[in-house]
Order: structure tokens, then C-alpha cells, then sequence
């Protein structure tokens, strides 16, 4: 698996929260054509995306590293 830095994971779910997808249930759930309501996503993006998704159904509680607080 590749290692993503802090900063490719951050950018990663600030580009998800602005197209609406906020929650780990809502990453976990989220279908391949939700990418076309990002624009100029990249094959990396979509493997930070791969990589968060696996990180999150191991451990739920990845963003709260990231957003400071648990949402469902």
C-alpha cells in the first residue's frame, strides 16, 4: 500500500466536505461517478481516497483526526 502524507489526506476530505461527503458513513458509501462533482480529481486523489476508505472501515475514527470532532 502506499503511504500518503498528512497533507494529501487533509486535502483529500476538505475535496470530499465541498461536494458534500462529510462523513465516514458518507466515504464509505459514496459511489465512483460522486468523483465527477469534484473537479480536476487525479489518479492519486483517487488513491488517497482508496487508502482513506480502507483506513476507515478498520478504524472509525479517522476523521476525527482531521475535522476535531466526531459527526455522523
Amino acid at each position: 500500500m502506499a503511504k500518503y502524507n498528512i497533507a494529501q489526506i487533509q486535502k483529500m476530505i476538505e475535496r470530499l466536505a465541498e461536494i458534500g461527503i462529510n462523513t465516514e458513513k458518507a466515504i464509505l458509501n459514496m459511489q465512483f461517478e460522486d468523483l465527477e462533482k469534484m473537479p480536476n480529481y487525479t489518479i492519486t486523489d483517487i488513491k488517497t481516497l482508496i487508502s482513506l476508505r480502507k483506513a476507515i472501515r478498520k478504524n472509525k475514527k479517522a476523521l476525527f483526526l482531521f475535522l476535531g470532532e466526531e459527526i455522523e
